[in-house]
């Protein structure tokens, strides 16, 4: 889901074709990891313990 935020941010880029827009893309990344991404990973590994670490190990977080 975060990835495709993302993709169509950078869509959007490219359609209005404003090329010092692209700097956002990766500070709509760094902002969504920190302010979402990273508080919700921490809520569910205290909700679902060991599951939660094993679905980790094997799941990347952006791909």
């Amino acid at each position: 889901m975060y990835l495709g935020m993302a993709l169509v941010l950078t869509g959007l880029i490219v359609a209005l074709g404003h090329a010092v827009s692209f700097l956002l893309v990766p500070a709509f990344m760094l902002w969504l990891t920190r302010f979402q991404i990273v508080p919700e990973e921490r809520f569910l590994a205290t909700r679902f313990g060991p599951e939660w670490q094993a679905l980790c190990a094997r799941t990347r977080r952006w791909l």
